[in-house]
């Protein structure tokens, strides 16, 4: 009877570990890979996030109302760079030492506590993917981001993050932002409207529901404070209308 099973274990110990790497493989490289090539002239009208947002749906809205580059306040652009990816337009979709301090951050407390995701992460992240934290769909945001900055201009990459990230409680994209913060147009946004939009990136749901928490206000001045040192390696023709 031994002679039988140890065969049959031996067996299970050689492909329960590479079912295990098929399955992570097909995880990752064969679920949520869109052709990213359409998003260089195509502007989506939903997003993986906004599809999961049952208040949105129960408002009616089941679009983002596009806004071209040229016309958005740069004030909005200098704030998120500020606050979220200072780096932009030098690394190639990820910010390693922002990476390296938000493992040994989380590693020190042993849970999640800081993130550290570029621009490019979280419009992979946006667009295609769900809020949960699973580690593939960590792999498949890094695979996402890899493909944009390999197929997206730096600009393009941009517009789109401003166009479908949240800014508030089911407020998706500049435009609508600036009917629910300000009731303005984005191309009119001041300073201090725009570091207020920066500030409620990191949880829009919380940070961005009115009347503000006394935590938007802070990171509002960080944001405005920051700006003055910060080189953010910008472009000049980045607000030209093509």
């Amino acid at each position: 009877m031994r002679l039988i099973f140890k065969p049959l274990i031996l067996l299970i110990k050689i492909l329960f570990p590479l079912a295990l790497i098929l399955y992570c493989y097909y995880q990752v490289f064969f679920i949520d890979i869109p052709d990213l090539g359409l998003l260089k002239d195509k502007n989506p009208t939903v997003t993986s996030f906004m599809l999961g947002d049952d208040n949105l749906f129960k408002k009616k809205i089941h679009s983002v109302e596009f806004v071209a580059l040229h016309n958005i306040s740069p004030y909005v652009v200098r704030s998120i760079l500020t606050s979220e990816d200072d780096l932009f337009f030098v690394h190639n979709g990820f910010n390693w030492r922002e990476i390296g301090k938000s493992l040994k951050l989380n590693l020190e407390k042993m849970k999640i506590v800081r993130g550290g995701s570029t621009i490019t992460q979280q419009l992979a992240r946006n667009l295609f993917l769900s809020p949960d934290k699973s580690i593939f769909r960590k792999f498949r945001e890094w695979l996402l981001t890899y493909q944009l900055e390999k197929t997206l201009s730096k600009k393009r990459i941009l517009e789109l993050y401003l166009n479908y990230a949240q800014f508030g409680p089911s407020v998706y994209g500049v435009k609508a932002a600036g009917k629910y913060h300000f009731g303005t147009k984005p191309k009119y946004f001041t300073p201090r409207q725009s570091a207020l939009l920066a500030a409620v990136l990191p949880s829009p749901g919380k940070y961005g529901k009115k009347p503000y928490p006394g935590i938007t206000y802070t990171r509002m001045n960080k944001i405005l404070s920051r700006q003055a040192v910060y080189d953010l390696h910008m472009p000049k023709d980045l607000f030209k209308k093509e």
